[in-house]
């Protein structure tokens, strides 16, 4: 699938650790549907980049589902975070085999 003229512009790390940002000052904000898009945002472009399987895309989870668990949606924030430790299950995996 194609970057969108928009995440073409965010598609590098930095790009899109600064729409992350965004979610985050939202979240503060108590903006929560405004911190999920930009979440969401975010995860998409890595999605886009091919990079979900990253540290960053755990955190990125981590952070939704401290979103949904401040709207009351405890049960939806077990499932980002039980995502987020199978993300970073895989991750290990995939450091151990490198190192063998």
């Amino acid at each position: 699938r194609e970057l969108s003229e928009r995440h073409g512009r965010l598609a590098t790390k930095e790009g899109t650790e600064l729409v992350a940002s965004i979610g985050i000052m939202k979240a503060a904000a108590q903006d929560f549907e405004g911190a999920l898009a930009a979440y969401g945002e975010a995860y998409g472009i890595y999605g886009a980049m091919g990079k979900l399987e990253t540290l960053e895309c755990v955190h990125l989870q981590i952070n939704i589902g401290s979103v949904r668990h401040a709207q009351g949606f405890g049960h939806r924030a077990l499932d980002d975070y039980e995502e987020a430790l199978c993300t970073l299950g895989r991750l290990g995996a995939t450091e151990s085999a490198a190192g063998a």
